[in-house]
């Protein structure tokens, strides 16, 4: 009993201290507000190879591509002779080629060059070649056994293969070498569930800011019938990533369970189905569904599993059943309105309002209620929503543009030219310039659009689009004339 007290107040938490700096705001969960301080620190130390990764990974991490390898490539300017800052471009480089160029520009000046070893370890294991992909993580860990990226990657290649023990042997060595790091304890409780209980829970108090080994230990609990524990793991889980599919799973169950919906024996075997690959989970969701046919959790998960398997009309069949049953259920709702949104936009609509209500930090949610909307004649009220999650997520694409149409539908015109061109000034890549371009002809910025056309035909190459800045110049001219 005081054990399982212990764990709960641990998982609740004490309420975060005021972070001064990008890894701990990052290891809350608090990305947009790392962003700026990530940004001083790479500015202030940049021959601090942690804080340039921070900072290069945030702008990739937020689609900002260009602006990773523009820095990067200032960073081999400054010191063309260092190692470090061509590893730095490789890591930034979103294509094949070019990043392992750089990478070997930094191994011919180091050949030991640890981090420059982890990033082709990346690339082989991307290119299928996990022999290869383990070798230059051995040969990074060589000359930096505390390597902890490097880690990660000779687990994740090891894992692959049909051999526990060696994979075993793999991620003790790397608790050992990176206790900080989550991925030995999801590993070593992934293939030894005797000691998944264990390993899991010191693994939160090693690693207590990983949502992945939070909702890992939420499932856990599940199994082992704490239900209040397990429901801390899960909502600390949400703290540190709101997105977070499983951990919002747990969350439902642990519900189902304390309202009688599902048994402890249901539950589990619904953990399980979750777990287990495709062939091994239908045969559980169906008997689950038979025994608990009222259960729209239940209903949820054999609907995933049935569109992953390409069942599109039997997951819509399963997910009408358990709205049927429990009508406004999140995770049924959100599924079953992001499918029918393009066929049936107004039912689409309301079953998505309440989710995305609930749900501020799910941009792909919130964009598909706001086409939904436009498409049923609500353009002019979807604005306000969309301008709050645009706010919300000011560097993802798809809600600014979404954000911008629904202004330009509601005739708003000077609006969405204002939202696309603030945003393609921001982030601009292919889509939000076109947006932007749009808007700017709508809005009579005739010489604008032209402009940002152009600059669009120059980087791709599109004769379409200089013929349409030809035709705008032209239009301009016409109407000053």
């Amino acid at each position: 009993m005081r054990a399982a007290l212990l764990m709960t107040l641990l998982l609740l938490g004490a309420p975060a201290a005021r972070a001064e700096d990008a890894r701990t705001l990052l290891q809350q969960g608090r990305i947009l507000e790392a962003m700026p301080v990530a940004e001083r620190e790479a500015t202030a130390r940049p021959n601090d190879v942690e804080a340039q990764e921070r900072w290069i990974d945030l702008l990739l991490g937020l689609g900002l591509a260009g602006e990773a390898v523009d820095h990067a490539r200032r960073l081999v300017a400054a010191r063309p002779d260092q190692p470090d800052p061509h590893y730095l471009l490789g890591r930034a480089q979103p294509d094949t080629a070019s990043s392992r160029a750089a990478f070997e520009d930094a191994l011919r000046l180091d050949p030991n060059h640890a981090r420059a070893w982890t990033g082709i370890g990346a690339l082989e294991r991307a290119a299928n070649q996990p022999r290869e992909a383990a070798s230059a993580y051995q040969r990074a860990l060589r000359t930096d056994p505390a390597l902890a990226e490097a880690w990660g990657g000779l687990l994740a290649v090891v894992s692959l293969g049909d051999d526990p023990a060696a994979i075993a042997q793999v991620a003790e060595a790397a608790r050992a070498a990176v206790p900080d790091s989550p991925a030995p304890w999801l590993t070593l409780a992934a293939i030894d569930p005797t000691r998944a209980g264990a390993v899991l829970r010191e693994g939160v108090q090693r690693v207590p800011w990983d949502a992945r080994l939070l909702a890992a230990l939420s499932e856990q609990l599940l199994r082992e019938g704490d239900l209040p524990a397990a429901r801390a793991a899960a909502e600390r889980a949400l703290a540190f990533d709101p997105r977070h599919r499983g951990a919002r799973f747990a969350v439902l169950l642990v519900d189902a369970r304390l309202s009688g919906q599902l048994t402890a024996e249901q539950a589990t075997r619904l953990v399980d189905a979750r777990g287990a690959g495709s062939e091994a989970a239908g045969p559980i969701l169906h008997q689950l569904v038979a025994a608990a046919p009222r259960s729209a959790l239940v209903r949820v998960a054999r609907a995933t599993w049935r569109l992953a398997a390409g069942d599109t009309p039997g997951a819509r069949a399963d997910l009408e059943a358990g709205l049927a049953a429990e009508p406004g259920h999140p995770e049924a709702a959100a599924l079953l309105g992001t499918m029918i949104a393009e066929e049936d936009p107004a039912r689409a609509a309301a079953l998505l309002g309440p989710v995305a209500t609930r749900r501020p930090d799910d941009a792909r949610l919130a964009a598909t209620l706001g086409r939904a909307r436009i498409a049923t004649g609500l353009a002019a009220e979807a604005v306000s929503d969309l301008a709050a999650a645009a706010a919300h997520h000011p560097y993802d694409v798809e809600i600014h543009l979404v954000h911008a149409h629904a202004r330009s539908a509601s005739g708003d015109l000077a609006g969405a030219w204002r939202v696309a061109s603030e945003f393609a000034r921001r982030r601009p890549e292919p889509a939000a310039l076109l947006a932007w371009a749009a808007a700017a002809r709508d809005a009579g910025h005739l010489r604008e659009a032209a402009d940002v056309y152009a600059q669009l035909a120059e980087r791709t190459g599109d004769p379409r689009l200089s013929q349409a800045a030809a035709s705008l110049r032209a239009r301009a001219a016409a109407a000053e004339e």
